[in-house]
């Protein structure tokens, strides 16, 4: 699971209201539901192809999560 703790460190731009709603947030997680596993992702690794590297984070989630 992937978290945004109170104090941590965060790079980039948002604005003053939102990085407060940022804090305690989950930015990736895994919940067990019946025989399988959901994947939450609080934002699209896909988005654009502008992240190269959410392709790999993408087919890790869908092919490697519970193994």
């Amino acid at each position: 699971m992937g978290a945004l703790k109170k104090d941590d460190y965060l790079t980039g731009f948002v604005g003053a209201t939102a990085r407060e709603r940022l804090r305690d947030g989950l930015v990736f997680g895994v919940k067990e539901i019946g025989n399988g596993e959901v994947i939450l992702m609080t934002d699209n690794p896909l988005f654009r192809s502008f992240w190269e590297n959410g392709k790999l984070l993408f087919g890790n989630a869908v092919f490697f999560v519970g193994q």
